[in-house]
């Protein structure tokens, strides 16, 4: 009895702590969403380790729970978990499909603009893209353009260039065809991406 109630014990508490990880995923995605993120966590060591993370909750909240359906006799706890198993199979396969991986990021601060810069260049399922953020406290980043079709950045930067001139930062690209730019003006502390006409 001891030994059950032990058990049910260790097992609460790691439920405790498997629910905060799964919200707390739940909120970065949301943040991310919102074209939000945290700079630390586009870092690609961080990254990597987050999705370690990540993937180790889901193999271990599987395990736990058919262990738990060896030793509970409760029908209703079963249907909970039968309805639960299914839902992270959903989250984990949803968030696999939109998860990309981070090759590099760059940080640029110039002294003109209070507004630095982040290019990070990365791959997901459709391809190789640059996602563009800016940051004006080195922690939280937003998301001010997305180019897809990107060339894989080489180790020396030589595949892209960055350059300000006034209230302008021209970033230039190889899509594997053609050298292609995105202009982001500045204005009023913020960068705008600027539609070619």
């Amino acid at each position: 009895m001891k030994n059950t109630n032990s058990i049910k014990r260790k097992f609460f508490i790691y439920q405790v702590f498997a629910i905060s990880f799964f919200a707390l995923g739940i909120l970065g995605r949301i943040f991310q969403n919102s074209d939000y993120d945290i700079l630390l966590f586009r870092k690609p060591i961080i990254y990597s380790l987050y999705m370690i993370c990540f993937l180790l909750f889901y193999i271990t909240e599987v395990l736990s729970i058919v262990f738990l359906f060896k030793k509970t006799r409760n029908k209703l706890v079963l249907l909970t978990y039968l309805i639960l198993i299914p839902l992270l199979i959903l989250h984990f396969f949803t968030w696999f499909i939109s998860s990309s991986t981070t090759i590099s990021t760059k940080l640029y601060k110039y002294p003109e603009i209070e507004t630095a810069i982040l290019i990070e260049n990365g791959h997901d399922l459709l391809g190789n893209h640059s996602r563009v953020f800016e940051t004006q406290n080195n922690f939280v980043i937003k998301k001010v353009a997305l180019v897809t079709g990107v060339e894989p950045p080489l180790e020396d930067d030589s595949s892209f260039d960055v350059k300000i001139y006034k209230d302008k930062i021209i970033y230039t690209y190889d899509d594997g065809f053609d050298k292609q730019q995105l202009v982001l003006k500045y204005d009023n502390g913020h960068f705008k991406e600027e539609l070619s006409e």
